[in-house]
């Protein structure tokens, strides 16, 4: 069982499909799912259908119209789901940034695509007409603890990471990643062809319960990564691959991407900062500081004319967690605000 967290989908008016984002399957873990056999499964989509899946579906009869799989079988509660975003987009993948292409694609061709960017890390272009696999890389970086260990270039099937699957209880594992893009929305920018994600470079640092009933798990930083740039914001050239980090440091995000049309892109963060960067350097322009550590999702909108940008603040799901995590930022209680802003 695999659901869609309730969020909503994404619709192409001229396919007439909408897009989902499907979770992990249930429960955690392989060997609970399967009789206590991980094997019984295989380790290469497809597996536990229509798990960690985008599908895309023809919303007057509910007809699956194409469906491509970014984790079969997870074994750690990874989670695919999220917004699919639809941009047309020029492909000219560069081997440089991006780790797998599919040979067929023709370069410099414009095409329309659908994006993806996993809570467990990674980012998927696929077409959306059809779903066929154009690009992926790992995100927010290359580890040998990602939870794929292989795709495909051309037919863009994916292998989970058997080393990291558990196959005995009170095995131990750190699998990166974890919550890396966490619940925010991303953004994306047509004048720069970019999605803006805000990212922590987070593991989970897994015990599977043995007979005794110890186990457990705890978020870590990814082994061997710098604390001082745990978490950043990424600017990903939708045609390239290239990523540019910015705003690099010690507090995480804590709500949406916001990108302008005229250039600029949002966030705020843990450490109550709400910031304007440019779209196509990640330099800060502006900086304000909150009542309270920034929460969901910024909007823009106009009024008479007059652009203004809103952001809320207060607590969510995931504070709790990252305060943890960042002992020295200390978030306000009893803060729930909404802040207005406008635009010059």
């Amino acid at each position: 069982m695999a659901s869609t967290w309730g969020l909503p989908g994404t619709y192409d008016p001229v396919r007439k499909l909408t897009y989902w984002g499907i979770a992990n399957p249930m429960p955690d873990q392989r060997m609970q799912r399967h009789d206590g056999n991980p094997d019984a499964v295989s380790r290469t989509a497809p597996s536990d259908l229509y798990s960690n899946s985008t599908v895309a579906l023809d919303p007057d009869t509910g007809k699956l119209a194409w469906y491509y799989q970014h984790l079969p079988a997870d074994d750690w509660d990874s989670d695919y789901t999220h917004e699919r975003t639809l941009v047309r987009t020029r492909l000219n993948p560069d081997p440089k940034f991006v780790k797998w292409i599919n040979p067929d694609i023709k370069r410099g061709e414009q095409r329309d695509v659908a994006v993806a960017v996993g809570e467990a890390g990674g980012v998927f272009v696929l077409d959306r007409g059809t779903g066929q696999f154009l690009w992926a890389t790992p995100f927010p970086y290359d580890d040998p603890n990602f939870v794929i260990s292989s795709i495909d270039p051309k037919t863009g099937k994916t292998s989970i990471n058997w080393d990291l699957v558990f196959k005995q209880p009170g095995e131990h594992h750190v699998i990166c990643y974890w919550n890396t893009r966490s619940y925010w929305p991303t953004a994306y920018g047509p004048a720069t062809n970019s999605l803006y994600v805000s990212y922590i470079d987070n593991c989970r640092d897994l015990t599977l319960p043995g007979p005794a009933g110890r186990g457990g798990w705890h978020v870590v930083p990814r082994p061997g990564s710098d604390p001082n740039a745990l978490t950043g914001l990424a600017k990903i050239n939708l045609e390239t691959g290239e990523i540019l980090r910015f705003d690099v440091g010690r507090a995480p995000g804590n709500g949406a991407m916001l990108a302008t049309a005229g250039d600029l892109v949002f966030h705020g963060d843990m450490n109550r900062r709400f910031r304007a960067f440019d779209a196509a350097t990640g330099k800060m322009l502006w900086e304000t500081i909150l009542g309270g550590n920034a929460s969901v999702s910024t909007i823009s909108y106009a009024v008479n004319g007059k652009q203004y940008i809103c952001i809320m603040t207060g607590d969510n799901l995931k504070v709790p967690e990252l305060s943890a995590e960042v002992p020295e930022i200390k978030t306000p209680k009893g803060h729930n605000a909404i802040y207005v802003f406008a635009l010059p």
